[in-house]
This record gives structure tokens, sequence and C-alpha cells, in this order.
């Protein structure tokens, strides 16, 4: 089972997130003072704060953990429940899962331009098909589920989105892969003008 957790991290900014630093880990906290935006170091600290969260929720006191890379850099804790993290705009997104996961959030950023050097040829015949609000929904419904699905690969950007398609219609997104035997599937989520796509095995739910 997958659980998505999510928060509106608005009430950190203009600095509110410095009372917040002595509950995030050394590296986390340098990380966040040497940004140069008030909003990014707010989204690091607002993520890791949803993260220690939706640990303790599992019954998981991450305090008292050390976090590991793999050889991609996705972090994950020993002994603990996988877990994906992101953040854009006001909000942070945790998915925790007993196998491997991804999520992503995301604004509606994703231009054709952008799509002509990420997507698959299939992908950007669906988003030249539509205009407007339209188009820019689908690449953003796009960017997200790829994302997802690289984050629960566990490689990330290393692997191209171009190595896999997504398939988008009204009803939801359906991966076509051949990358992992694991029966990967996606679930999509709107956030306001934002959306979450998240990538797993068995259920997923929004906890």
């Amino acid at each position: 089972m997958v659980k998505l957790y999510t928060r509106d991290i608005s009430d950190l900014y203009d600095g509110a997130w410095r009372d917040k630093l002595a509950l995030i880990p050394p590296e986390r906290r340098k990380r966040a003072q040497n940004m140069r935006k008030d909003h990014d170091s707010a989204r690091s600290v607002g993520a890791w704060l949803l993260l220690r969260d939706a640990m303790s929720a599992e019954g998981v006191d991450i305090d008292k953990l050390t976090v590991t890379k793999n050889e991609y850099g996705k972090p994950k804790f020993d002994g603990a429940p996988e877990f994906s993290i992101s953040h854009a705009g006001p909000w942070a997104v945790v998915a925790v899962s007993d196998s491997p996961v991804g999520v992503d959030v995301e604004s509606a950023r994703c231009t054709i331009e952008m799509a002509e050097r990420f997507f698959t040829a299939s992908e950007l015949e669906g988003a030249e098909k539509l205009s407007g609000d339209a188009q820019a929904l689908y690449l953003q419904r796009l960017w997200v589920c790829n994302e997802a699905f690289v984050k629960a690969l566990g490689t990330g950007l290393y692997t191209p989105f171009s190595a896999f398609n997504v398939v988008l219609d009204g009803g939801g997104a359906e991966l076509e892969q051949n990358l992992s035997p694991l029966p990967f599937r996606l679930i999509e989520y709107p956030c306001g003008d934002f959306r979450i796509a998240v990538c797993g095995l068995g259920t997923i739910i929004r906890a």
C-alpha cells in the first residue's frame, strides 16, 4: 500500500521556516540556510517536516535514523518504509510505502518545447492535438507522471522520459514500460493549480 501525505507550507514563508530548523537534520538545515530564496528554504524545511510526520504516522521516528542514498541519490532510511518526496509552489508531498514508490508535484510549467526535448513521440503527438489550457494541463499531467515513475525506479532523471511511455485519458494515466518487472501504476491528484502523481504498487490512498 502507498500513502500520500500533503502539506501547504506557505505558513513557513517570510522566514518562519527558521523556527523549525531544530527539527531537521544538520545537512538539510545547512542546505535550507544557504538557499537564496526564502520560498525555496520554506519548501525544503516544510518537505522534511511532512516526511517526519508521515513516518511518525507509520510508527517510525526518523530522528533516530540515518539517511542513506542509492547510487542515483534517492534517499532511504534503513529499516523503515520506502518514501519519495517532492515540493513545488506552496505544496510539499510525501509518499510512503512498503515497496518502491515515487511522487511528484508540479505547476503547469511544461511547454511544447520541453515536451519535444523530453517526451516520446506518442506523448508529444497527444499534446499537439490540444491547445490552450487543455494542452497545458496535458503537459502538466505528463510531466508529473513521468517524474513519479523514474523516482519509483530509484533512478530519477538518470532515466530519460523517452525510455517509456505514459498514456493519458480522462480516466487517468497508464504506464507502458519494460524498465522494471514490477507492476507499477500511476494515480493523479489535482491540488489547486498544481498536479500530483504517485507511482507505486498496490493500493494508493491519500492519507
